[in-house]
């Protein structure tokens, strides 16, 4: 996904192993999600408040007549609600989570979106959807907002591009200085900016993000500092390094994760990332997505360091296997023949030998 970049993997936990679109935060399903692999979808009404049991109304996908009550997810809708399932519409059981079809432009955008091709499977975007989606981009409907992002969120850094120009710098800062704008959205809206914002703009992306230092952590922080970069390249790297990379674990993972992003995405920047990244692997908490990445971006300058993480007793052991596959990647002569006397008596916390990195992969 583009990053679903840096609208990013959220929070301390979030850095194992996995990137994350600088666009994306983790939500519910959004309606056009729900509808785009589903069988059956169709209006219906709440055979009584609070309760599991709905009576089809209208079908606007699938062969079902209205009148046919079915069991979905419990809601307190008293009015018409959307209902989607995966499973076969016959089943008396729907398996989607009831929304509010109560809006009558909502469901003019989901009879819309189900005529929209659904995404290839392995694929995150669509050309038709994103042409779609893009037009709504802060709308004033939570459920078509809602949808919007989720799309373009889900959509490769460079396939964005057109449509952040077509946003263009302004549209975007506005959104993300007005308060009401929600936090999940930021992280989209910096990852676009990124793509429109010129070097007067460096400024202000840096206030910010120093602003955030004083602040409570927050879902956007990782696009924020990916958007301050790409704008403002080297000079927003010393800040990284001398403001959030000094700080606590949860700025740093939000440092480390912005850059993992940036390098993947820039490699024009990687040479000036690289030595960054490589002052957190002391730091087992954030060590174990590096050692892939590095892998990667065949950078096999930390090999003897890595090595020596691998046999520190204190390494946990899923951290020491993540090591032992960014070895076994390592073309290095030296490090072969190590691996070569390892892999005649293995440790016992290597259960089998591990296949090296690979970019096909799914982070």
């Amino acid at each position: 996904m583009l990053f679903r970049l840096l609208i990013f993997a959220l929070l301390v936990g979030s850095l194992v192993g996995a990137y994350a679109c600088p666009s994306c935060m983790q939500m519910q399903p959004s309606l056009a999600e729900e509808f785009e692999y589903a069988t059956a979808v169709a209006i219906a009404e709440p055979v009584k408040p609070g309760g599991n049991r709905y009576r089809i109304v209208r079908v606007l996908r699938g062969k079902l007549e209205p009148g046919r009550v079915v069991v979905a997810a419990v809601s307190a809708f008293r009015k018409p609600v959307f209902l989607a399932t995966t499973q076969s519409e016959g089943s008396p059981i729907w398996s989607g989570q009831p929304s509010s079809a109560e809006s009558g432009r909502v469901v003019e955008f989901a009879e819309a979106v189900l005529r929209l091709p659904a995404r290839k499977p392995g694929t995150t975007s669509h050309p038709r959807r994103l042409d779609f989606f893009a037009s709504y981009l802060g709308d004033p409907e939570k459920a078509i907002a809602d949808s919007a992002y989720a799309e373009l969120a889900a959509a490769p850094y460079l396939q964005l591009r057109g449509y952040s120009r077509r946003l263009g710098q302004a549209r975007l800062r506005a959104w993300l200085e007005a308060k009401e704008t929600p936090e999940e959205y930021r992280s989209l809206y910096y990852t676009m900016l990124s793509q429109t914002a010129g070097p007067s703009e460096a400024a202000w992306l840096k206030q910010r993000a120093l602003a955030s230092l004083r602040q409570s952590p927050t879902g956007s922080q990782p696009a924020l500092l990916f958007a301050y970069a790409q704008v403002a390249g080297q000079p927003a790297l010393t800040v990284i390094r001398d403001k959030f990379l000094s700080g606590d674990l949860t700025q740093r993972t939000m440092a480390v994760q912005s850059l993992r992003v940036l390098a993947a995405e820039n490699t024009r920047m990687r040479p000036a990332i690289l030595p960054l990244l490589h002052s957190q692997l002391r730091d087992v908490r954030l060590a174990g997505g590096l050692f892939r990445d590095l892998a990667l971006w065949k950078d096999w300058s930390c090999a003897d360091r890595i090595y020596q993480i691998m046999l520190d007793k204190e390494t946990y052991s899923y951290l020491r296997m993540s090591a032992l596959r960014y070895l076994v990647s390592c073309p290095r002569a030296d490090v072969q023949a190590r691996l070569k006397k390892m892999r005649s008596h293995p440790p016992d916390w290597c259960p089998s030998w591990p296949a090296p990195y690979s970019p096909k992969e799914v982070p």
